[in-house]
């Protein structure tokens, strides 16, 4: 049996989270936003025979946030993110990798700038929700 080695796609910006889900990789990347020139991003690649493509399926671009955490559940072609505050939950397309959001749930009642939502899970259902933040809060349904 051949040795495979690994695979790289360069893409030109710090990568901050990615997972899988059905057939595509989902990044999220960036740089500063729209201030420093690099967008921060969530980019949508169809996987073929654990090869990504070139093209990109589908991008949502955010002005100041960035996606932290990535978090699926193949059974209902559901992901979610933590930007900022806020978990996005979004629906995954499976025959063309655009997706689209559903919705958004503010991770904490109050602001305080120092205390951000880092990590958001969804079960392999979709039917329970889980989010932490850097107060040590952890929020489920």
């Amino acid at each position: 049996m051949s040795k495979i080695g690994p695979r790289f796609k360069y893409l030109e910006q710090p990568i901050f989270c990615l997972c899988v889900l059905k057939d595509y990789v989902l990044v999220a990347s960036g740089g500063g936003g729209k201030k420093f020139g690099v967008r921060n991003k969530i980019v949508s690649y169809k996987l073929t025979d654990n090869k990504l493509s070139d093209d990109i399926c589908h991008q949502e671009e955010f002005e100041k946030e960035i996606p932290v955490f990535i978090s699926s559940c193949e059974a209902s072609n559901l992901f979610c993110t933590c930007i900022d505050n806020v978990t996005v939950f979004y629906l995954l397309d499976p025959i063309n990798g655009k997706f689209k959001e559903l919705k958004r749930l503010c991770a904490m009642d109050y602001f305080d700038p120092d205390i951000y939502q880092s990590v958001c899970r969804l079960d392999s259902n979709g039917s329970f929700f889980a989010s932490g933040s850097t107060d040590g809060v952890l929020k489920y349904n």
